[in-house]
């Protein structure tokens, strides 16, 4: 897991987990706004999901405490969300990535998740 700031004109952090799975990722403890999500599901045949949080992470039981945004990524696939307004977190920003949406566990093989956000 790492985190790189950006400097202007983008003014955004990149938060980058190149074994995203079903534990939480805790990228900020307060407000946030994402500009845009990139995940690499390659190594994985089928489908993955994304679920952001709007809280901390001690916070946050996968698959129990409920997420706030959840995204879908194919088997073998790679996808890139652009938030042209971006998606606000006014409590804080966590993210795990889970073979079901709700649930807890992590794909089989290593995925890349990255984060543009402030």
């Amino acid at each position: 897991m790492s985190i790189t700031q950006v400097i202007a004109p983008n003014q955004y952090t990149l938060f980058s987990d190149t074994n995203a799975g079903g534990t939480i990722d805790g990228i900020k403890n307060n407000t946030s706004r994402i500009y845009w999500i990139s995940l690499d599901n390659t190594g994985n045949s089928g489908a993955v999901y994304v679920q952001l949080f709007n809280n901390a992470s001690g916070n946050i039981t996968v698959g129990t405490s409920p997420a706030d945004f959840v995204m879908y990524v194919g088997g073998s696939s790679q996808e890139t969300y652009n938030f042209p307004i971006p998606l606000a977190f006014p409590a804080g920003l966590s993210a795990a990535v889970t073979t079901t949406s709700g649930g807890s566990s992590s794909p089989s093989s290593p995925v890349i998740l990255t984060i543009a956000y402030n």
